[in-house]
């Protein structure tokens, strides 16, 4: 995105640098913080499968909904017929 919206090269990488160290410095404290919750630590599988189970939903919600668009296209283009 950045390179068709031909932003400058310098300011790229200030600014994606300043987002990579924000987010490996967020991601560690997150780590740390909940590596020491009692609950975390006897039930790290369940945790691990909870998590993927959240970031997956947004592709399965979209995957459905463009699914009955197509379907919606598909019927309306039958019906034109």
């Amino acid at each position: 995105v950045a390179g068709i919206g031909r932003m400058d090269f310098r300011k790229y990488v200030f600014f994606s640098s300043i987002g990579a160290v924000l987010w490996a410095g967020l991601i560690t404290v997150a780590g740390y913080y909940l590596g020491n919750i009692e609950f975390i630590k006897k039930n790290l599988e369940i945790a691990l499968i909870v998590v993927v189970l959240i970031s997956v939903i947004p592709i399965i919600v979209e995957f459905i909904r463009h699914r009955r668009q197509l379907k919606q296209l598909s019927d309306q283009a039958q019906i034109g017929e």
